[in-house]
C-alpha cells in the first residue's frame, strides 16, 4: 500500500507538468518576441500571432530548441518562421539567439495583396 501513493502522485505530476510547461514556454517566447521585435523591426501585432510548430530539449546541450509559424487569423503563413533557443539557468530559461523571418506587417500586405492569375 506504501507504494500506490507515490506512484500515484508521480502519475499525477507527469499529467500536470506539460500542461504548465507549455503555458510557460508560450509565454517566454511571447516575452523574446516582444523584446526582440524593434531588432527585426516588426510591429507589436506582428509578433503577437504565431503557433509553435516545433520544440525539443537537445539531450546533449540541455537547450530547448523552439520553432514557431507566424499566423493571420490563425492560419499559418509559409516561410514565416522564426527559432528561438533556450538554456536552463537555474529554474527558469534563458535565450541563447533568435531567428525571426516573421513578414512585417503581415495584416497589411495579405489585406492588399493582388492574387495570381
Amino acid at each position: 500500500m506504501d507504494l500506490f501513493y507515490p506512484t500515484l502522485a508521480a502519475k499525477i505530476c507527469l499529467l500536470t507538468i506539460p500542461q504548465l510547461t507549455a503555458q510557460s514556454l508560450e509565454f517566454i517566447v511571447q516575452q523574446q518576441l516582444n523584446v526582440s521585435a524593434d531588432e527585426f523591426n516588426l510591429s507589436a501585432q506582428d509578433v503577437s500571432n504565431w503557433t509553435i510548430t516545433d520544440s525539443h530539449i537537445s539531450q546533449s546541450s540541455g537547450v530547448q530548441h523552439v520553432y514557431l509559424r507566424q499566423q493571420y487569423q490563425g492560419i499559418e503563413i509559409i516561410g514565416a518562421n522564426a527559432d528561438l533557443h533556450l538554456a536552463k539557468s537555474g529554474k527558469s530559461l534563458k535565450p541563447l539567439s533568435i531567428h525571426n523571418n516573421f513578414i512585417k506587417n503581415a495584416s497589411f500586405n495579405i489585406l492588399n495583396a493582388n492574387p495570381s492569375n
